[in-house]
């Protein structure tokens, strides 16, 4: 089973500013995942005891403060796997005395049920000291809002797991600090933010289908987008790779000035490397803007060098693009706008080899490039003639030509499939009228006696059977899947589990609190 020990139990580049203490974090959510796992509890408090025992090995000797994303304890119950609060005490003896001293104050944030009835038993039934509200040395956050109120958390490494169980309290994450943009310290931490981006889909993009055209989920991408707005402390590798494909557009969608302006491209385009390269010139890149062209044509023609698994070619992979590298809107609107760019960033990715050498060695007045002549598409016709006055515009008419003479098509025969007119129809005077006549028949005396016999014995019949009594559903309560529910047996086989388990914390509980 899979256990990631350094993501569980860490140091964070930040302090405590209520005691100026080194602030660890222990997220939950990356303890060992048991849903789905069928073993019984003795198994499951073995794999709980091995993972926290790994956990001991990073805990400081020394003074610290602890934060506590307990989100992943709310499917931790006793109905589902078996483990209960008597597990979390085993996890909790396994601590030196030294390393629960160490510990001066703790944020809980996200509290569970089960966290809450830990830590109430060892308040009120061991009275530990350290774990009471009065001296301050617990404080419990509904959700990460509450907790910036007392930490910068732009210095945590938090979890995507703890981001969207936060989204279950508060749809938007409100921090009382702000971070200039402006900044060369935002400047420098977001330049290296895109790059680990782009680094990221070079080495993946190429493993998975459609990237760039399969938008990411939305949450997700709004969690990052705004942890990066927030200068965040991130840990890219939780966000899939789709994620990362629609950020890098909706980044360059965002940018000053379009990558590829439009209006520059002149019309007609043609599909020739002279065309492009001197197209291309024309927008005057920045080395900034030029070096980030370069960057993203390396992962696109990557990604089309291996089609079979990407799904991705020239045409498919600079439609995806031009919305993000022109900065248009897609819709019917600006269709035109989209498809004259889409034409010129295809052919710019296939002849970019040779732009970027002649980029880098002359001017644009001076190169001069032979290709080879391809087949000229045919001129389109010409605009109509106008001829313009002063007072108005006067246009060119064809002189009218006489109609041809219409046919006489009485005398012509029609064939099945024509139609004629309704009043070409012939109609029949048919003044005999057909009259139906309905005589009178008296029904019930059709009826034969012995049919009314058999009525008669099978109501008979009917009436004597014994009505079938309905069961009526037990009213549901509240303890209605209690233990109350269970029965003979079954219940008292429950009741002695939960004795015996009852038995084993209270002898836990005596044994820390005889250490405490």
């Amino acid at each position: 089973m899979e256990f990631q020990v350094k993501k569980a139990f860490f140091k964070a580049d930040t302090v405590d500013p209520f005691t100026g203490l080194p602030i660890y974090v222990f997220d939950s959510n990356y303890l060992p995942n048991f849903e789905g796992l069928e073993c019984d509890k003795r198994t499951l408090e073995e794999l709980m005891m091995k993972a926290f025992k790994r956990i001991i090995q990073r805990v400081p000797n020394a003074p610290y403060s602890l934060v506590c994303f307990t989100s992943w304890f709310k499917s931790f119950n006793g109905s589902n796997n078996g483990a209960s609060w008597v597990t979390l005490l085993k996890c909790y003896q396994l601590f030196p005395q030294a390393f629960k001293e160490n510990m001066k104050k703790a944020y809980v944030v996200h509290e569970s049920w089960i966290v809450r009835s830990f830590t109430q038993i060892l308040t009120n039934v061991v009275q530990l000291k350290k774990f009471k509200r009065d001296d301050g040395k617990i404080q419990y956050c509904r959700d990460l809002t509450e907790l910036s109120k007392f930490v910068d958390i732009t210095k945590l490494r938090i979890s995507l797991a703890v981001y969207l169980y936060d989204l279950e309290f508060a749809d938007k994450l409100i921090i009382p600090y702000t971070v200039k943009h402006n900044s060369a310290d935002y400047l420098q931490y977001r330049g290296l933010i895109e790059e680990r981006i782009l680094t990221r889909l070079l080495l993946e993009g190429d493993q998975y289908p459609l990237v760039f055209t399969r938008p990411g989920s939305q949450r997700k991408l709004n969690i990052l987008a705004d942890a990066i707005e927030r200068g965040h402390y991130l840990d890219l590798s939780q966000w899939d790779i789709y994620v990362m494909g629609t950020l890098c557009l909706t980044t360059l969608r965002k940018r000053d000035e379009p990558l590829i302006d439009i209006d520059l491209i002149e019309l007609p385009i043609r599909d020739d490397l002279n065309y492009t390269l001197m197209t291309f010139h024309r927008m005057q890149l920045s080395d900034e803007s030029y070096l980030l062209f370069a960057r993203l044509h390396e992962i696109w023609i990557n990604m089309c060098s291996k089609s079979e698994t990407t799904r991705h070619d020239l045409k498919s992979i600079s439609k995806a693009v031009t919305p993000g590298l022109c900065k248009e809107r897609t819709s019917l609107k600006n269709n035109d706008r989209l498809i004259i760019g889409q034409r010129f960033i295809k052919n710019l990715l296939e002849y970019w080899t040779e732009i970027d050498k002649a980029h880098s060695k002359s001017k644009p007045s001076e190169v001069v490039i032979k290709v080879e002549k391809r087949k000229e598409r045919p001129d389109p016709p010409p605009s109509r003639k106008v001829s313009f006055k002063t007072n108005g515009v006067e246009f060119r008419t064809i002189p009218s030509r006489p109609l041809p003479e219409v046919p006489d098509t009485t005398s012509r025969t029609v064939s099945d499939s024509s139609t004629l007119p309704v009043s070409s129809l012939p109609v029949e005077n048919n003044n005999s009228t057909e009259l139906l006549t309905i005589d009178d028949v008296d029904i019930g005396s059709n009826r034969s006696t012995q049919t009314n016999q058999v009525l008669t014995d099978a109501t008979t019949s009917l009436n004597k059977m014994p009505m079938p009594t309905v069961k009526r559903p037990k009213p549901i309560t509240k303890f209605a899947e209690g233990y109350s529910s269970i029965e003979g047996k079954k219940k008292v086989s429950k009741l002695a589990q939960l004795y015996e388990e009852r038995l084993v914390g209270l002898q836990i509980l005596d044994e820390i609190e005889k250490k405490g």
